[in-house]
C-alpha cells in the first residue's frame, strides 16, 4: 500500500485560511455610509484587517506537522480551528452598510463552507486517513484562494 505524504506546508494554508477568511468578508463589501451603528465601508475594512492581523499572529503560533503523518496534522488543525472561529465570530459581530446585508451573509456561509472543509481534513487525518485529509485540505484552499481573488481585487491587504 502507498502512503500519501501530508505536505509539511499544509499548517501554512490553515494558517493563511484565517486572513482569507477575514477578506472573504471583506472582499465583499464595496461602499455604504454610516446609518445607525452601521459602520462606513472603510470603518468595516479596517476592522476586519485588524482582526485577520489578531488572528494570523495566533495561527502563527501553531506548530506545522513535523512529519507526513496525518495524526500531526490533525493535531495541528485541532489548535488553529479555535482561531478560524473565533476569528469568525468576531466577524460576525460587526454590522456591515444596510444595502451589503444579503452579500455578508452570502460570505459568511463561504467562511463556514471553508470551515467545515477544515474540520473533515482534521476527522480524515485524525483517523490516519492521508488521502481523504488531502482532499479535504485541498477543498479547504480551494475556497481560500476564492477569498483571496475577492480580497485583492478591492485592495485589501492582510
Amino acid at each position: 500500500m502507498r502512503r500519501h505524504a501530508l505536505p509539511a506546508a499544509a499548517l501554512l494554508a490553515v494558517a493563511g485560511g484565517a486572513a482569507l477568511l477575514v477578506l472573504w468578508v471583506g472582499g465583499v463589501f464595496d461602499g455604504g455610509g454610516k446609518e445607525d451603528n452601521t459602520l462606513s465601508r472603510t470603518a468595516y475594512v479596517a476592522q476586519l484587517q485588524q482582526l485577520c492581523r489578531e488572528a494570523g499572529r495566533k495561527l502563527a503560533q501553531v506548530p506545522a506537522p513535523s512529519n507526513s503523518d496525518p495524526r500531526a496534522l490533525a493535531n495541528s488543525i485541532d489548535q488553529a480551528l479555535p482561531v478560524l472561529r473565533q476569528a469568525i465570530a468576531d466577524e460576525e459581530k460587526l454590522k456591515p452598510p444596510k444595502d451589503l446585508e444579503a452579500q455578508a451573509k452570502r460570505a459568511f456561509e463561504l467562511s463556514d463552507e471553508s470551515v467545515r472543509a477544515l474540520e473533515e481534513s482534521r476527522r480524515r487525518a485524525a483517523a490516519g486517513d492521508g488521502p481523504g485529509a488531502l482532499r479535504a485540505l485541498t477543498k479547504f484552499e480551494q475556497i481560500r484562494d476564492r477569498a483571496r481573488a475577492a480580497g485583492l481585487v478591492l485592495g485589501l491587504r492582510c
